[in-house]
C-alpha cells in the first residue's frame, strides 16, 4: 500500500448519487497531479477502484470547482495510489491484486465486424509486401497466428494484450484506433489512453524493462516502412523514384 502525503478528497452525495474525487499534487517531476475519480462504492473501509490520469495547472482552482458544484471535503480517509481508491484512515493494508501490465481495448458496438476484418486484410497484405520487400519472412504467419488477431475475427469487442505478448499486438490495436478513432479505445494499465502519434507509441514501447527488447525491424530505418505495412502510418514515397517521359515543370 502506498499511500499519498498530499491528497485532497472529496465526496458528492445526493439521493442515489454517490461520487467521489481525489487530487493528488505534484506526482511527476514537471509537477503534474494525479486526479482520481467515480462512484464511491464505500464498503465501510475502502472505495471501488477509480479512473485516474495526470493534468497540470492549478489544484486550488480545481478543487474550487469541486467545491462549488457540491462537493464536500471527506474527513477520515486517504488515498492508496497502489490500488487507486480511497481508503479509511485506520484500515489495514489492502493487498494489490497480482496482474500482468497489459492494454486494455473496447470497441464501440457501431463499429462492424467487417470493418474491423478489413483492417485486419490491409494489415496482413501489408506484411506480405513487407516480407518480400525487406526478406523477413514470418511475419504474416505472426500476425495470423495472435491471440488479439484470432480474437477481433471472432467479433469480440473488448480484452487486453499483456506486455509480454508480441509488439507487433500494439500496431494491430493502434491501427484499429487509427482507422475509427471514435469508435476504438485503447488504454494502458494506468488508465492513460494510448498515444495518438506513432513516435508517442515507440516511445512508450523502447521500456525494456516492461516491453523486453523489440524486433530489429522496429529500429529505424526499417521502422517507418513496418509501420506503414501495419496500417499505422500512411506509405511515404520516394518521388526520385517516379518515372515519367513528360519534362518537369518548375515555378
Amino acid at each position: 500500500m502506498n499511500l499519498a502525503q498530499r491528497a485532497t478528497i472529496l465526496r458528492f452525495r445526493e439521493g442515489d448519487t454517490d461520487k467521489v474525487w481525489a487530487i493528488v499534487p505534484d506526482v511527476t517531476v514537471g509537477g503534474e497531479h494525479l486526479v482520481s475519480w467515480g462512484r464511491t462504492r464505500w464498503d465501510g473501509k475502502a472505495s471501488a477502484p477509480l479512473q485516474s490520469k495526470r493534468v497540470s495547472g492549478s489544484e486550488n482552482s480545481r478543487i474550487l470547482k469541486k467545491l462549488n458544484s457540491g462537493y464536500s471535503v471527506w474527513n477520515g480517509v486517504k488515498f492508496d495510489l497502489d490500488n487507486q481508491r480511497v481508503i479509511q484512515a485506520d484500515a489495514e493494508p489492502v493487498s494489490k491484486p497480482i496482474t500482468n501490465p497489459c492494454f486494455w481495448y473496447l470497441i464501440d458496438f457501431a463499429l462492424f465486424p467487417e470493418e474491423v476484418a478489413l483492417v485486419l486484410h490491409h494489415i496482413s497484405n501489408g506484411l506480405h509486401a513487407f516480407e518480400y520487400q525487406h526478406g523477413y519472412p514470418g511475419l504474416v504467419a505472426e500476425f495470423q497466428s495472435l491471440p488479439l488477431v484470432r480474437s477481433l475475427r471472432r467479433g469480440e469487442t473488448m480484452g487486453q494484450v499483456e506486455y509480454t505478448a508480441p509488439p507487433m499486438s500494439v500496431l494491430v490495436l493502434f491501427a484499429l484506433r487509427r482507422a475509427h478513432l471514435l469508435l476504438v479505445k485503447v488504454s494502458d494499465h494506468n488508465n492513460n489512453l494510448l498515444p495518438h502519434r506513432l513516435t508517442g507509441l515507440r516511445a512508450l514501447m523502447s521500456d525494456e524493462g516492461l516491453f523486453g527488447a523489440l524486433p530489429e525491424y522496429w529500429q529505424p530505418p526499417l521502422f517507418q516502412a513496418f509501420a506503414a505495412a501495419m496500417q499505422c502510418i500512411d506509405p511515404v514515397f520516394n518521388l526520385a523514384h517516379i518515372q515519367s517521359n513528360t519534362p518537369a515543370a518548375f515555378f
